[in-house]
């Protein structure tokens, strides 16, 4: 059915319903935006209670609000730091301990700041993620590890140091939680610390009850691709929060703690039993999270960078999304059982949708965004707001894709009309900059050329950017001293590289290397908010949690997919589809198809989540066999794909199966175990025809090597540079000049069906061609020109 009848009949449908959703929640109805401090609005990144008081920490300023009063320190007043990450109280003394990006832990006592610093005390390391008060210790979470101080002795303790022969612990957040400190990762899950010697293990360990802990329990998978736990089976408990998990906050409710994860909400109960929910897609854009908050019903309040997020009731499921609109009201959502309800707005709106902190107060919701606090306080029932209702999830993102049956990409959304990467200009010059780290020659721990940018490979993509805009205007370039990641080991960590880089100057956006023991400079990208184009060698790849900030040049994988579908339904006649994720890194090409399938009006693909729990396994076959999809993409990592075709081939699945190119280089037969069946894979071992932009690129990069006396020509490494940095540079021309802003684009490009505008039309395909696996071996059938 085409995609306008399938929009026509829902929207029927919908008009046939009754007005709203089942449930009424109540809701914030009005905010009020609190002047902490005088001037301009400040980034706020912290928010903590203390009795009737409320202090904030932001950008270079300090606040404590205490009812009507507020009192704020800035440099003026000593303070010796300018972000301010965290803050906490100790309830002992009064101290408030404040964590900063780059410049350490600051003790405020009787009107005195304090610094520490990983140079003058203990302190594991400069960027503090979180702090807390714990047994009469202050703890924070660093990129050296996590600290431990006991005022009244002055002495410190260290835990997960950083260590060249164990993995590194990137710590995000932490949480007391009934006698016990918890601690949460990006990547490696929760952790927890009790006893005399504060020993760290992980969170479902140590205790019977956790070692018997059943898997949690299961929602059969749906068909909305919208989003809620019924869509995503829920995982096992090391899925959900434990050793691969990539916790982004923690909170602690009663007996129970809450963790957010980039795409789920997990709940654990004393025994560390866990349940959780998908987070929800809100008129198909995702959302990530920043913070989280619990109230005493059970309500979770969710930061993210589009707005914040609310679970009215985990039994419900209703989610409810606050957004900021371009008219400057309060636009609400509402989701319950994968259908939107929007309102019209109301009236006070915070004043950014980047919230990073988020704190109940009685019946007051406090939200700290990249534009100062606002204060929710008057609440209303929903259904007395004005709203409509629409499923936004069933109609294609039109901004983001073609009418059916064209093939030519459009412009990516905000765009505004085609442009090249003479768009750099809009940049302004000297005024912001696209930071680079400098050469590998530079780095004397750097372990390959690999790992680094290379420096000339991005002057040569800005200079090729100004000659077609014909422009003298260009982005001012700003050389770092050292490669993030791989100097500065002396005293400082590579991490202090990257806050030199993206905070004390007006930095854009980055190209660099984070390579493949990234989970520290990772943190440190998320937490610092700037957007990365990684030119790491796939070698030096990873299956870490996938980080929203970094971004890949995708070369022409979304095309070769897009050519697959066409292939599939054009030549083979097959039309229901259906997508699974199997687990692992992957790389995104089930969105891809979902894309492009509604785009040419197919019926929309089943798609869930392989669950590794048996029993959830089988209602998931069970779904299949009354689907009967005719092919099934298999998204994810390379062992999770083979194991799942494994399984599917022994349950009698005998629809066609389509990899990633990734298999296409693996015998089948060995790695499943069994007959793998019909399985067809893009062929990506013919290379693009030659590009007006590769030429270009190749003969400056030779001209320029001439004359510095080397005969050295462009390699691998130089080419993916070039290609990042153009992908950067394209992004920076199409938003506005805004790290949110720039980051929504890459997104926006890096999701699209039609893979990235610019990279297809700068490397045409002269024909291309199909993997089949057949008779025991991969064979390619050449299909034609695109």
């Amino acid at each position: 059915m085409p995609a306008a009848a399938v929009s026509a009949l829902l929207a029927a449908a919908v008009a046939a319903a009754p007005p709203g959703p089942a449930v009424d929640p109540r809701v914030v109805a009005e905010w009020r935006i609190y002047r902490v401090a005088d001037g301009p609005p400040e980034a706020v990144r912290a928010l903590c209670a203390s009795g009737e008081q409320v202090w904030v920490g932001a950008d270079g300023v300090l606040a404590r609000v205490d009812g009507d009063r507020r009192r704020s320190w800035t440099a003026a007043d000593g303070l010796p730091l300018r972000k301010l990450s965290a803050v906490t109280i100790d309830e002992a003394n009064g101290d408030v301990w404040l964590g900063t990006l780059g410049d350490g832990l600051v003790r405020f006592s009787g009107g005195r700041f304090d610094r520490f610093d990983q140079f003058n005390s203990g302190l594991a390391g400069n960027l503090v993620y979180a702090v807390t008060s714990f047994e009469g210790r202050i703890w924070a979470a660093t990129n050296g590890g996590i600290s431990a101080f006991a005022p009244q002795a002055d002495e410190w303790e260290l835990h997960d140091a950083r260590s060249a022969d164990v993995a590194q612990r990137a710590t995000s957040c932490l949480v007391p939680l009934a006698g016990r400190l918890v601690a949460g990762g990006w990547g490696y899950g929760i952790r927890r610390f009790d006893g005399a010697a504060h020993r760290g293990s992980p969170f479902a360990e140590g205790s019977t009850e956790n070692a018997a802990a059943p898997r949690v329990a299961t929602s059969p998978p749906s068909t909305a691709p919208g989003g809620g736990d019924t869509a995503d089976p829920e995982p096992r408990v090391d899925e959900c929060c434990g050793a691969s998990g990539a916790i982004l906050a923690l909170a602690a409710a009663g007996d129970a703690l809450w963790a957010v994860t980039p795409s789920h909400l997990c709940r654990c109960d004393a025994g560390a039993r866990c349940a959780s929910k998908a987070l929800p897609t809100f008129e198909s854009q995702s959302c990530t999270p920043t913070a989280l908050a619990v109230g005493e019903r059970g309500d979770a309040w969710i930061g993210t960078d589009e707005g914040l997020l609310m679970l009215d009731d985990w039994n419900s499921g209703v989610w409810i999304h606050y957004r900021r609109d371009d008219g400057g009201r309060s636009r609400l959502v509402l989701v319950r059982d994968g259908v939107d309800h929007v309102s019209q707005g109301v009236d006070g709106a915070f004043p950014d949708n980047h919230v990073r902190a988020v704190l109940l107060r009685g019946s007051a919701v406090w939200i700290g965004t990249a534009r100062g606090v606002a204060v929710g306080e008057r609440w209303a029932a929903w259904s007395s707001l004005a709203h409509g209702a629409e499923d936004a999830r069933s109609a294609p993102e039109s901004d983001d894709v073609n009418e059916p049956g064209t093939t030519t990409p459009r412009a990516y959304p905000n765009a505004g009309p085609a442009r090249t990467p003479s768009a750099i200009a809009v940049l302004g010059p000297g005024n912001r900059t696209i930071a680079l780290p400098a050469s590998a020659a530079e780095s004397d721990t750097a372990a390959s050329a690999e790992n680094h940018p290379d420096l000339l490979a991005v002057q040569i993509a800005v200079e090729l950017a100004r000659h077609a805009a014909a422009r003298k205007e260009t982005a001012t370039v700003n050389l770092a001293p050292t490669a993030p990641g791989y100097a500065g080991y002396g005293w400082g960590l590579p991490e202090d590289n990257l806050v030199a880089l993206a905070e004390r100057s007006s930095v854009l956006g980055i190209v660099g290397a984070l390579g493949s023991t990234r989970a520290l400079m990772d943190l440190a990208v998320l937490r610092l908010g700037v957007p990365v184009l990684d030119v790491a060698g796939e070698a030096d790849r990873d299956n870490a949690a996938r980080n929203p900030w970094v971004f890949r040049c995708r070369g022409g994988a979304p095309r070769q997919h897009r050519l697959l579908l066409d292939y599939v339904v054009d030549r083979l006649n097959l039309s229901r589809l259906a997508v699974l994720h199997t687990g692992g890194s992957s790389g995104g090409a089930g969105d891809w198809w979902i894309d492009h399938a509604r785009a040419r009006g197919l019926p929309a693909p089943f798609e869930s989540r392989v669950p590794h729990d048996g029993e959830a396994a089988d209602r998931l076959f069970d779904d299949l066999r009354r689907i009967d999809p005719q092919v099934i993409l298999l998204d994810g990592s390379v062992p999770a794909v083979t194991a799942t075709i494994a399984r599917f081939r022994r349950r009698g699945c005998d629809q066609v199966m389509v990899v990633d190119s990734p298999l296409r280089d693996i015998d089948l037969a060995e790695r499943v175990g069994v007959d793998p069946g019909m399985v067809l894979a893009p062929d990506a071992s013919t290379p693009p025809a030659s590009s007006a932009a590769d030429l270009a690129f190749a003969e400056k990069y030779a001209e320029r090597n001439r004359r510095d006396g080397s005969v050295r020509p462009p390699d691998e490494s130089a080419f993916r540079t070039f290609h990042a940095a153009d992908h950067l540079l394209h992004a920076a021309g199409a938003a506005p000049a805004d790290r949110a802003a720039l980051r929504r684009t890459l997104r926006q490009m890096e999701r699209s069906a039609y893979g990235e505008r610019h990279y297809e039309e700068s490397h045409p395909l002269a024909g291309w061609s199909v993997a089949r696996w057949e008779a025991g071996r991969w064979q390619t059938q050449a299909v034609g020109a695109p």
